[in-house]
């Protein structure tokens, strides 16, 4: 099974390997650490996020964002980091708390991290799994004019999602890729490939 946590903490930005971060369509541009209080989550020294957002960001809990909650979490441009991430993270998703297990119980320095805000309406996303059986393509979301391209950029998908898994290493992971208008491919997203067995031990 191997350590559960600690195939969380590998896909956390910071930890994964140089070829892999320079893909990356939107890598973090700003970090703050946090502490847990309770049943949520709050910055470590509030000072240092006290100003307002450059511009549109999407934070991160550790590797979770506020997504699978119903909303994205935007922190729109001039908006107070500080007021914004503080009321954000009172309320992690279940994900989000079930994953921050990785670095509260390893006693790990765990941050919430900001990417620039990427528009996904004419991005499609192809969702490949990569493990002890090889790399496979297991789901994609078409969107706008990159969706009538997708069939033909298979080749340099799965091109892409073989590189990909050969720099991240042995292990199981699951990669998100983005298909841009301009016909170039981006990692969106790297997670860990749980077991039900990983899962259950996190939850306990």
């Amino acid at each position: 099974m191997g350590d559960p946590y600690a195939k969380i903490l590998s896909t956390d930005f910071e930890n994964l390997p140089d070829p892999v971060r320079r893909h990356y369509l939107a890598p973090p541009i700003l970090s703050f650490a946090v502490r847990q209080t309770g049943n949520g989550f709050a910055l470590a020294n509030p000072g240092e996020a006290d100003r307002p957002a450059p511009e549109a960001l999407m934070p991160k809990l550790g590797v979770k964002s506020w997504r699978d909650g119903g909303t994205l979490g935007i922190i729109y441009e001039g908006v107070s980091m500080r007021d914004m991430l503080t009321l954000l993270l009172q309320h992690p998703t279940d994900a989000q708390s079930l994953a921050a297990r990785a670095w509260t119980r390893t006693r790990t320095p765990i941050f919430v991290r900001l990417s620039r805000y990427v528009d996904f309406s004419d991005i499609s996303e192809v969702r490949f799994r990569a493990g002890r059986d090889g790399v496979g393509r297991i789901s994609a979301c078409l969107r706008g004019s990159t969706g009538r391209g997708v069939a033909s950029m298979s080749g340099r998908l799965s091109a892409a999602a073989r590189k990909t898994a050969e720099a991240l290493g042995a292990g199981s992971w699951i990669m998100d890729f983005g298909i841009l208008p301009d016909g170039s491919i981006r990692i969106v997203d790297i997670n860990p490939g749980l077991t039900r067995q990983d899962i259950a031990a996190i939850k306990a």
